[in-house]
């Protein structure tokens, strides 16, 4: 900041000398800060004030970026003999709002100059606000207060952190515990409903081993049955080949009766007629076979799929809840 004594000339201005100041600032950048903020005072100093109250006898007027950022406005106007700044001034108006700056931070007091008008440069040199090693000596001791306080509400701010930092690993901690335990708990529910469902298809497909087992049986003894069938039609054929010989012998035939014709021919019809009947029953008896043999088959298969196709099913969708609740 930059401030002019006696008799109301002011080093700093007002708002309407503001954007020439803006203009020397970017129109020095090759200049180091003092020499700088040192210009920009000058050049301000140099133009005419605003018509202030009467008991006004200096201005503060901020130059660089962040001191036009406060919020009472970027003038301060002194009219006391002494003025205090800091972050817990007696006046609002004479508050900084600032970590770096203390409660009291500096004074600024009003002396009159009998030798004319002079330019005043202010220039805070107090690091940190805390005062070592500056022109002033040691720190105040309201500003040891002022920090002491300070410290304190960091403390404080800090255990209350600390507290919040593990009051959520606890319970980041326990939600992990219970996200497990809910995935053990699925994949359990899971392997379980798959164990059963595995089970009950052996149980199935042994069923269905049995019957096919019995059906086996039934097609060997339908088999037997057929083969001594056969072996009768052999055993008929032959007679009635034999039969068939006698009667076309001349000498046999001229000598056996009619009656004896008559039960030749009915024994023949009926021989072919038996025949007839044990080949029907023989092509009957293989289709049925091979039809429930077939039809066994079929109905094994569409379970075993059908069972494959659930069991996959059910397998698919425990995986997506178990990726879900990974997630």
């Amino acid at each position: 900041m930059a401030s002019t004594a006696a008799d109301g000339k002011i080093a700093a201005a007002a708002s309407s000398r503001i954007n020439s100041s803006q203009k020397d600032a970017s129109a020095s950048p090759s200049m180091n800060s003092k020499d700088f903020i040192v210009s920009v005072a000058a050049n301000i100093a140099s133009q005419p004030l605003q018509n202030y109250d009467s008991n006004v006898w200096g201005v503060l007027t901020a130059i660089s970026n962040n001191a036009r950022k406060r919020r009472q406005g970027i003038n301060i106007l002194l009219s006391s003999d002494e003025h205090c700044f800091g972050r817990l001034p007696s006046h609002a108006s004479y508050q900084v709002e600032s970590n770096a700056v203390s409660g009291n931070h500096c004074k600024i007091h009003r002396k009159v100059v009998t030798g004319g008008d002079a330019s005043v440069f202010l220039e805070d040199t107090r690091p940190k606000g805390i005062g070592i090693g500056g022109p002033d000596g040691p720190i105040s001791l309201d500003d040891f207060k002022s920090l002491q306080r300070s410290n304190t509400e960091l403390r404080k701010q800090l255990e209350a952190q600390v507290l919040t930092v593990d009051t959520l690993r606890n319970e980041s901690r326990a939600i992990v515990e219970l996200h497990e335990s809910e995935i053990k708990q699925m994949k359990e529910s899971v392997a379980k409903s798959f164990h059963n469902e595995l089970a009950e298809l052996r149980e199935l497909i042994d069923t269905r081993q049995k019957e096919l087992a019995q059906v086996n049986k039934v097609s060997a003894e339908q088999k037997h049955s057929i083969d001594d069938l056969g072996e009768r039609l052999s055993g008929s054929l032959q007679s009635l080949s034999e039969a068939n010989e006698i009667i076309k012998s001349p000498m046999i035939t001229s000598t056996v009766p009619f009656s004896q014709k008559a039960t030749i021919d009915e024994l023949k019809t009926g021989l072919d007629e038996e025949r007839s009947q044990r080949k029907e029953e023989r092509e009957t008896a293989a289709a049925e076979i091979k039809a429930a043999i077939h039809k066994c088959q079929i109905e094994a298969q569409e379970e075993l799929n059908r069972f494959s196709d659930v069991a996959m099913r059910h397998e698919r969708e425990q995986q997506e809840v178990i990726n879900k609740m990974k997630v």
